[in-house]
């Protein structure tokens, strides 16, 4: 899955969902939505699509193709961005206005779960539910991610995200493959592993994560109450660690530098600094015994107040993102897992077959993803919970 230029923004919402607040109830200017799917309109209508999660870099391709395929149901697709923090306080002024003009919001399970705060989502499961794709047709990563869009979001990413160990082979013949050697290598190569603040990074978030599962903690989905080993073990191996950068892409270029000799990576960051050139085209992968997949992924939501021939053509776009020839289109873009299960590279056009076997390891990461158990990320709330005691008591160390 492409997740390098995600990361940033999935955090940012994290964030931001602490800071929401409790939810002030429905916005007395919107009308409630209806409980079952719209027929479509008779005449086309212009939608617009806010991303605040980089999904677009994926999903633009497959918009414009509904776009042109569609002219009878949209007259025309406009996009915006956004920056995480900034979604719920952009739609809930539209919904104060009584005047929602965006109709499809791209976005990770802390969006959803902020907004939700909010009241501030069309209800996809079930009301929605017959003009959408049936969730049996998903993969079973992307199964297993989707009840983190609480029945408010559908699932259009979702892969196997890390972490992993990628190493330098001219300073490690052979990487560590638990935590405990991770540990006893830190020691003995003091300044050689490094990673970065986990608020601001993919792969530190990610390695954080899976730590609970890999050292076996009393309730790895409580960062407060049930970290215990993990806090323990992370306190011991910072001393060992010369300092955290502030974002992954200093470890990616360290790494391939030869400063560095190990770091925690996710497949985004692997396929994409082999592809721009930052690490060697052979840059080595290993995972842990005990491996322990954290998922990561994104969410297409509709927000109250659409009207009904723009909810009607909403669906119908989200329907058409999800059809196995549009997904398999994402594999031209780095995405290594498309969230429908029909979706197959051997049918993905030449541009997306090319990269695929340049890139993404076709002989490494298929196998690599069958070893340990797939786990969905920590809650949002719980996860700043966790960004705050690494700062305080790993961060601040260094």
């Amino acid at each position: 899955m492409n997740t390098r230029f995600t990361l940033a923004a999935l955090v940012a919402a994290a964030l931001a969902l602490a800071a929401c607040g409790s939810p002030p109830g429905p916005s007395a200017n919107v009308k409630s939505t209806p409980t079952k799917p719209p027929p479509l309109a008779s005449k086309p209508v212009s939608l617009t699509v806010l991303d605040v999660s980089g999904d677009l870099i994926s999903s633009k391709e497959l918009i414009q193709n509904f776009e042109k395929a569609k002219p009878g149901v949209v007259s025309d697709v406009k996009f915006l961005t956004a920056d995480s923090p900034d979604l719920v306080g952009k739609i809930k002024a539209q919904q104060n206005a009584g005047h929602v003009d965006i109709d499809l919001v791209l976005t990770g399970n802390d969006g959803i779960a902020a907004g939700l705060k909010q009241d501030m989502w069309v209800k996809l499961f079930p009301n929605m539910a017959p003009a959408l794709p049936a969730l049996n047709k998903l993969t079973p990563v992307a199964k297993k991610f989707q009840p983190l869009g609480l029945d408010y979001g559908l699932v259009n990413r979702a892969g196997q995200n890390g972490p992993f160990l990628q190493y330098d082979p001219k300073q490690i013949s052979q990487p560590p493959a638990t935590p405990q050697a991770l540990l006893a290598w830190a020691k003995q190569n003091p300044g050689k592993f490094i990673y970065a603040r986990p608020a601001n990074s993919g792969p530190g978030r990610t390695f954080l994560m899976a730590l609970p599962y890999l050292l076996h903690d009393s309730n790895p989905s409580d960062p407060v109450h049930g970290w215990a080993k993990t806090w323990a073990y992370l306190k011991e191996l910072g001393k060992y660690v010369r300092f955290y950068p502030s974002g992954t892409s200093d470890t990616v270029k360290m790494l391939g530098q030869g400063q560095v000799a190990l770091i925690p990576s996710t497949t985004g960051f692997d396929i994409e600094g082999r592809a721009d050139g930052i690490l060697p085209t052979d840059s080595p992968v290993a995972v842990f015994h005990d491996q322990t997949w954290v998922t990561d992924g994104h969410f297409m939501s509709i927000p109250r107040g659409v009207d009904s021939a723009h909810l009607a053509a909403t669906l119908a776009l989200m329907r058409w993102i999800m059809r196995p020839d549009q997904q398999e289109l994402t594999y031209a873009t780095g995405n290594t897992s498309p969230v429908v299960a029909a979706a197959k590279l051997s049918n993905a056009p030449a541009a997306g077959q090319s990269y695929m076997q340049k890139w993404a390891r076709p002989n490494t990461y298929p196998k690599l993803f069958d070893q340990g158990k797939v786990v969905n990320p920590v809650a949002p709330g719980k996860l700043v919970a966790a960004f705050d005691m690494w700062d305080r008591q790993i961060g601040s160390k260094r």
